[in-house]
């Protein structure tokens, strides 16, 4: 069979497209795929910080920060004081 006779290009050129569509519903599926992982890390980061909510954040260059719950608490009686003024 000759894939360049005029019998042929029709049904190649199907098989083709297929083969586009194919390979790009694979390259969809590994992207969500690892868009899913990096959710699925961020989350758990998320989870992890939620236990540590109460500890002091210490830098890498050693200056310690509050910890967040101190942190949002300043910030809501901050707010709550500015809006009673």
């Amino acid at each position: 069979m000759n894939p360049h006779s005029p019998e042929q290009k029709y049904p190649l050129s199907i098989i083709e497209r297929a083969l586009g569509r194919c390979q790009q519903e694979c390259e969809n599926t590994e992207f969500l795929i690892k868009t899913k992982q990096s959710l699925i890390k961020i989350i758990q980061g998320g989870y992890a910080s939620m236990n540590s909510i109460d500890e002091e954040i210490i830098l890498h260059n050693g200056v310690v920060l509050p910890s967040p719950r101190t942190i949002l608490e300043q910030d809501a009686q901050h707010h709550t004081t500015v809006i009673e003024r």
